[in-house]
C-alpha cells in the first residue's frame, strides 16, 4: 500500500473543517488566605466585583475584589499582632454568631441553624464528666 501525502492532507482538512476555532481562556488565582468561610485568592484580575465564580470542585463564591494582606515573614506562632483563628469551641461558636460573612453566603436560616446545633453542642458538652475530669479530680473532692 503506496501512502499519498495529498491524500493524507485531504483526510486532516476534511476532519479539521468543522473545528471550533473559538479559544477559551481561563483565568488562574492562587488562594492565599482561608478563614471565616472566605478564601482570598490572588491574581484574578478580570472578575468584576460581585461576580459569581466557579472553583474546582463544584465550588462557586462571589468577588468582592479584596485586597490582600501584606505577606507577614516570621514566626507566626509568636506574633502577637496577628489575627488569630478561634482556639476554643466557644470562641468559634461568637466568631460564628457575629459572622456577617456567614450570613451573606449560606442566608440567615442556615446561619441560625449551624449556631443553634453548635450552641446546644456546647451546652450538652458542658453538662458531661469527662473520663479526665474524674480521674485527675476524684480523689482530690
Amino acid at each position: 500500500m503506496q501512502i499519498k501525502a495529498d491524500e493524507i492532507s485531504a483526510i486532516i482538512k476534511e476532519k479539521i473543517k468543522g473545528f471550533d476555532k473559538q479559544v477559551d481562556v481561563k483565568e488562574t488565582g492562587s488562594v492565599i488566605q482561608v478563614g471565616d468561610g472566605i478564601a482570598k485568592v490572588y491574581g484574578l484580575d478580570g472578575a468584576m466585583a460581585g461576580e459569581m465564580l466557579e472553583f474546582p470542585g463544584g465550588l462557586y463564591g462571589i468577588a468582592h475584589k479584596i485586597e490582600p494582606d501584606t505577606p507577614y515573614s516570621g514566626n507566626g506562632y509568636t506574633a502577637t499582632d496577628l489575627t488569630r483563628i478561634p482556639s476554643t469551641f466557644a470562641e468559634a461558636i461568637e466568631l460564628w454568631r457575629n459572622s456577617e460573612v456567614a450570613v451573606e453566603c449560606f442566608g440567615d436560616e442556615v446561619h441560625h441553624h449551624v449556631l443553634v446545633h453548635a450552641e446546644a453542642e456546647w451546652l450538652a458538652f458542658n453538662k458531661t464528666v469527662t473520663d479526665w475530669e474524674r480521674a485527675r479530680y476524684f480523689e482530690r473532692i
